[in-house]
């Protein structure tokens, strides 16, 4: 049976305090404590490298087959950073190494990824890093909340530390409002693409037919 055989996580050194965000944009979105930000020279695949190191303590790197890199958040937009990972980890040259993103489920699907292949013989030992650096807008609410992380599980089918029992996955195509889906947006954005639209150059609500034939003539001129 497959499960986690160890675990490990990194958080910079470097803190952002929010309530000087708060006072930096004059806002009124008073959110306490702290958030973790990455220094000049690191990234999410550092990051996944210090975790991954911290999850490894102890543990024979040779019993290792795969590496699974997820983020959504990868500083290359085709170089592998799963290779790059495991070459920091100094990992066998004929570890499988494999790149999970473009979706917040990149993590969870590394994860199952790795239970997967566990579980059906393919790989004795799986091991998965996860790194984010993720930027919210400017004077919106996950820019408050987002910080700076890494995280990283082995997967093997020996010494298991935690067994996961399961698992389920349900996808939606459409986000609609009003059937119980969640909608997740940043507000700055709702701002921007709506409200901050039908502003005049005073800063004061113009009539919506006023606000198309404002964006008409932006457009044409």
């Amino acid at each position: 049976m497959a499960g986690i055989a160890s675990y490990g996580a990194y958080i910079p050194l470097y803190r952002m305090s929010r309530p000087e965000i708060q006072k930096a944009w004059d806002s009124m979105m008073p959110i306490p404590g702290e958030k973790a930000v990455a220094s000049y020279d690191e990234d999410s695949i550092t990051m996944a490298v210090a975790a991954a190191r911290d999850c490894l303590t102890g543990i024979d790197r040779q019993q290792i087959d795969r590496l699974y890199f997820a983020s959504t958040t990868s500083p290359y937009k085709e170089k592998q950073a799963a290779s790059v990972v495991a070459g920091a980890l100094g990992l066998s040259k004929g570890t499988l190494t494999m790149d999970f993103g473009g979706s917040l489920r990149a993590g969870t699907n590394a994860l199952r990824a790795a239970m997967d292949a566990v579980e059906a013989g393919s790989a004795r030992g799986v091991l998965v890093a996860c790194g984010e650096t993720r930027l919210g807008a400017p004077n919106g609410d996950k820019e408050m909340s987002f910080g700076d992380g890494a995280a990283a599980v082995l997967v093997a089918n020996s010494g298991i530390a935690v067994n996961i029992e399961g698992s389920v996955s349900v996808f939606q195509e459409f986000v609609l409002m009003g059937i119980g889906e969640v909608k997740f947006s940043d507000g700055i954005f709702q701002f921007q693409d709506t409200y901050g639209k039908g502003l005049n150059g005073n800063g004061h609500l113009m009539h919506p037919g006023n606000v198309i034939n404002h964006a008409v003539n932006q457009k044409s001129g």
